[in-house]
């Protein structure tokens, strides 16, 4: 099959995705993290008990976290990510003393 062939036929919904191409959507994936959504995260974080203001619902960063200690072990340890963690483990506290 000539380069031209392979081309349109991965175009299409049926093409077969490679080893490759999961590498480089990872690669895109994890820059993408690291320069846009946790630095967007981390500016636009709150101190504010209304979800609606925060950057990301507490569903949503349980989720994030999750993957990406389990994916991109580099962006959870980095300064920013630590720094949201903590912002969203001291609003949890402070939602469990208003609790009680």
């Amino acid at each position: 099959m000539s380069r031209v062939n392979q081309k349109k036929e991965r175009k299409g919904w049926y093409c077969k995705r490679t080893a490759s191409d999961t590498v480089a959507e990872k690669r895109v994936l994890g820059k993408m993290l690291e320069k846009v959504l946790v630095p967007y995260i981390y500016r636009n974080r709150v101190w504010c008990l209304d979800e609606t203001r925060w950057p990301i619902s507490f569903a949503e960063f349980v989720g994030l976290n999750e993957q990406l200690l389990t994916k991109f072990a580099e962006i959870h340890a980095s300064h920013q990510w630590q720094a949201i963690i903590q912002y969203y483990e001291d609003i949890k506290q402070e939602l469990q003393s208003l609790e009680d």
